[in-house]
């Protein structure tokens, strides 16, 4: 998923039936990765929602949403944003 750097993005999870609290503790995590071969660059870093959002469940597309909130020091970069669901 490419998004813009500076805004709130959303990422869809599809995983219904476990309420919201469906994310593993210490995720979602992001780090940096060389934007051609998409190797890691640095270390991992956790992750924020925007502003007041929080995850939240879409029924009519049958998917959580999780808005996180990007760093303006990011731009130009590329990362990759890691969820790992509870079991």
């Amino acid at each position: 998923m490419r998004a813009c750097i500076l805004d709130g993005t959303p990422v869809p999870n599809s995983n219904t039936g476990q309420g919201l609290d469906v994310f593993k503790s210490d995720y979602p995590d992001s780090k940096r990765i060389d934007c051609d071969n998409q190797a890691s660059v640095d270390g991992v870093e956790r992750t924020v929602t925007a502003g007041r959002s929080t995850l939240t469940y879409d029924r009519t597309a049958d998917q959580y949403v999780y808005v996180w909130k990007t760093d303006k020091a990011w731009k130009d970069s590329c990362r990759k944003l890691k969820t790992v669901v509870a079991s």
